[in-house]
């Protein structure tokens, strides 16, 4: 697998943020809290979805749509990578075919798993921050990163697994040998219950002719129990019949003097409605005047009041329309003296625009004037120029000095690299010494190497104060440049200051104040000449409306007069009625009034007396079908009764009672014999069913003694595999033991300028212990200092990684450095270069600056109003 690019939206701190990887060591650089992490993230989460068990939705930035797009290499085939939430978009997609396509964030997960499983991903690529500290805090804990990183963990699972199996066999075994153990009490139940069997038939035989003797004889008395039944039903049906009957028949008598007492009241209602009759033919005429009157005088009352009403309207209209047109008069004089003015001051504002001009002009310089002095960032601008120049000539220095500075490192390196060439072959030389020719003892040789590690320890201490010393000029040439930086600044200021000095000796020459009199006057002027026209227009609007409002006048006059004319009508139409004024007209309607009334009361007496006279009729006629109803019934009544006396006769209560009572004990006694018949056929098919059991049971015991034989073969094959996983997984254990010892040996000695000689690895119970070599002796990590631990820890964790080296295209590694001190961090980027170029791909998250000597590619990160920006050096 190898990243080509990654590119990351609204994840995190990071709003659009892409990134490039080549081969080799690829750095992201910055400060802490800037979003580096986060990119790393970015890639787990694209590689494997929620496999790290993070919740997705916490890494959205703002709630907006997250998406991670990544483009790979797997096997050499170039892909894209796409997951987008919370929409929850994924697919990976190969370049040069489509039929490989995986769709949704399962499958491509299992694509990625499938080059890639994510425990190795995690065990031998990714070195996450704080797992180097895991390493060296405690035995336990790095037994079980050590586990996890080179698989011997899935080995301890296997057998756990094969020790549960070989439980699961066993209990299956000790289940069937409890079985078979039953098989003698199994016959022994099964010739108890066909003995049971054999018993119950029997009975249930004898039970059966019993049972049949009871129902012919219950049913024999069950008839004649009917017979007796059926005639007491009648009796009792035609008891109720007669009571009903009887009941009926009085009722219909009181109904019947009822409706007669209704007759009589009716034909004295209908006296009393003749009379009113007779009045009303009396008042009918005068009552009709009272509705002709009262009519015209509502009539009369509402035109009259609407035609007073609009009068004193048009009245109200004239007088307005008659101010309005002496208003227009005045306003007319005003609109020639206005006028008059308006053409004075246009004069006088035609004299001064020129002043106007020459205001805009000075506004316009010092506007400029003040946006010269705004964009001015330096104030003493000749200081600036001198240090300018200073900073100029001391760059040529440093990196003069710094130069002369690395060409003597490299000899130094170069006459290091010769002392220890120099040791090993004295270490190796026989005989004759190689350097001075004479007979070479151990004692000579010892004094000889002990001389030339002095040598090389006072060149490192004159290496690290030259290096010390590159670095102080390193960042002194740093500070140089940031400030050269500001030299496009500088000359911009100069610039300006000519600018600013140009305008200042223009504006001195114009009298602002006799401008700004002059603009105020002009500006007065051009108000007030507005406000007059303005003015105007609005009275000349006014004026327009003169002929229209002589014409609305003389519309209003007319609809007056008509009104006035219709008044006069109205007056007439009353004097014909025979009225001379409104008064007599109301006096006329009171004495009518009460007339009216009474005649609206007795109007409908003819027609009530009519329907008093039908009701009568129907009452009639009821009385008459009543009559007839009660004769059929006094007739019903008495064949009834004859009926009742011949059953009477047929029928006898005691006997009756005796057919009960002697059927409900047969019904008892075959109810029990029933029972029990059910009973023995129950407890019958429940040993049937008992039998079939048992016999099944003797038939699987055979087949268990079978089963017994491949479970025993089975248990012997589980042993003989634990045996196979734990002796592969100790040859695996002591192999890869052995070379990641001798890595973090070469690492660890690096590290600490070949103080110690060696990293040793034990394992002890479920402990890993880590001891280090010092002058031929073992000793533990208590022996170390506190950054030399974590300089074994790093030397540790990079040892396993190259030990998976050959199977890993990738490494992945989150702040490698801290605690590390400044002669261990550069020590670090020696075995970057020496040691991860083994690997195709590596990326290394780090604030530490120093790493980026040993990378072919550094990508910063810094943090801006709370967004990540992204950019490569």
């Amino acid at each position: 697998m190898k990243i080509e690019e990654l590119k990351i939206i609204n994840f995190r701190s990071h709003k659009s943020s892409v990134l490039e990887f080549t081969d080799g060591i690829n750095l992201i650089v910055g400060p802490n809290g800037s979003g580096k992490s986060s990119i790393l993230e970015a890639i787990l989460v694209g590689l494997y979805w929620d496999k790290p068990r993070n919740k997705i939705k916490d890494f959205h930035r703002d709630g907006k749509k997250a998406e991670i797009e990544m483009k790979l290499k797997l096997n050499n085939r170039s892909c894209k990578l796409l997951r987008s939430f919370p929409r929850n978009t994924a697919y990976l997609r190969y370049s040069d075919s489509y039929l490989n396509e995986r769709d949704g964030h399962r499958k491509t997960t299992e694509e990625i798993e499938s080059f890639i499983p994510y425990e190795i991903f995690l065990g031998a690529i990714y070195i996450r921050q704080g797992e180097i500290n895991k390493l060296i805090e405690s035995d336990e804990e790095r037994e079980k990163v050590v586990k996890q990183i080179l698989g011997l963990d899935k080995y301890e699972k296997a057998d756990e697994r094969l020790k549960n199996i070989k439980k699961l066999i066993n209990f299956k075994m000790d289940n069937i040998e409890k079985f078979l153990s039953r098989e003698e009490e199994i016959k022994k139940r099964l010739k108890e219950k066909e003995e049971k069997k054999e018993e119950i038939e029997k009975r249930v035989k004898l039970l059966n002719d019993e049972i049949r003797q009871l129902e012919e004889e219950r049913e024999k008395v069950r008839r004649e129990k009917e017979k007796y039944d059926k005639l007491r039903e009648e009796i009792n049906e035609k008891k109720e019949k007669n009571l009903k009957l009887e009941k009926e028949i009085e009722a219909l008598k009181i109904k019947l003097g009822e409706i007669e007492e209704r007759i009589k009241e009716k034909e004295e209602e209908i006296k009393k409605l003749e009379k009113n009759i007779e009045r009303v033919k009396e008042i009918e005429e005068e009552a009709l005047t009272y509705v002709k009157i009262s009519k015209f005088y509502e009539d009369y009352k509402e035109r009259s009041y609407k035609i007073s009403k609009e009068l004193e309207k048009y009245s109200q209209l004239i007088e307005g329309v008659e101010e309005k047109l002496s208003e227009i008069s005045s306003k007319e004089e005003e609109v020639k003296k206005l006028s008059e003015e308006f053409k004075e001051l246009k004069r006088r504002v035609e004299e001064l625009k020129e002043w106007e001009e020459l205001f805009n002009k000075v506004r316009a310089k010092e506007n400029e004037l003040n946006n010269i002095k705004k964009r001015i960032t330096i104030n003493n601008i000749e200081e600036a120029k001198r240090k300018l120049e200073e900073a100029k000539k001391r760059k040529e220095e440093v990196t003069l000095e710094i130069s002369k500075l690395e060409a003597e490192i490299r000899n130094i390196e170069k006459e290091i690299k010769e002392k220890k060439k120099a040791i090993n072959e004295l270490k190796e030389a026989k005989g004759k010494c190689p350097v001075c020719g004479a007979e070479l003892t151990e004692e000579h040789k010892e004094r000889l190497i002990n001389e030339y590690k002095e040598e090389i320890k006072d060149l490192l201490k004159r290496k690290k104060e030259i290096e010390e010393k590159i670095s102080e000029l390193k960042k002194e040439a740093k500070n140089i440049e940031t400030f050269l930086l500001k030299e496009p600044e500088i000359r911009k200021n100069e610039s300006l200051y000519d600018q600013l000095k140009s305008l200042e000796e223009e504006l001195g020459k114009i009298n602002k104040e006799e401008v700004e009199e002059k603009y105020r006057e002009l500006e007065t002027l051009k108000r007030k000449s507005i406000e007059i026209g303005s003015k105007i227009s609005t009275l000349k609007k006014e004026i327009e409306r003169k002929e229209e409002l002589i014409k609305r006048l003389e519309e209003l006059k007319n609809k007056k007069e008509e009104k006035e004319e219709e008044l006069k009508k109205l007056i007439k139409e009353l004097e014909n009625l025979g009225f001379s004024c409104e008064e007599e007209v109301k006096e006329e309607i009171e004495r009518l009034k009460p007339i009216y009334e009474e005649y609206i009361k007795l109007k409908d007496s003819v027609k009530e007396k009519e329907e008093k006279e039908e009701e009568i009729k129907k009452l009639a006629n009821e009385v008459e079908k009543i009559s007839k109803y009660i004769d059929v019934k006094d007739k019903a009544l008495r064949e009834l009764k004859e009926r009742l006396e011949e059953l009477n006769k047929n029928y006898s209560e005691e006997e009756h009672k005796n057919l009960e009572n002697k059927f409900l004990e047969l019904e008892r006694e075959y109810s029990r014999k029933d029972e029990e018949f059910k009973q023995l056929n129950s407890q019958l098919e429940e040993i049937i069913k008992d039998l079939d059991n048992l016999k099944r049971d003797l038939d699987e015991i055979s087949k268990y003694r079978e089963e017994i034989k491949s479970l025993e073969k089975a248990l012997e094959f589980v042993e003989e595999l634990r045996k196979k996983v734990k002796e592969f997984k100790n040859k695996l254990k002591c192999h890869a033991f052995q070379k990641v010892s001798e890595i973090a040996s070469e690492i660890f000695e690096e590290l600490t300028e070949e103080k110690y000689s060696g990293v040793a690895i034990k394992e002890k119970g479920n402990k890993l212990i880590v001891n280090i070599i010092y002058e031929g002796k073992e000793r533990n990590l208590n022996f170390l200092s506190g950054g030399e631990k974590v300089a074994l820890g790093l030397a540790f964790r990079l040892a396993l990684s190259l030990y998976l080296a050959g199977n890993i295209p990738l490494l992945i590694m989150d702040e490698p450095t801290p605690y590390l001190d400044e002669e261990r961090r550069r020590r670090l980027v020696d075995i970057i270069e020496r040691y991860l170029k083994r690997i195709p791909q590596v990326i290394i998250v780090s604030h530490d600056e120093e790493l980026k000597d040993a990378a072919d590619r550094v990508i910063r990160v810094s943090l801006n109003n709370g967004v990540s920006k992204v950019e490569v050096e």
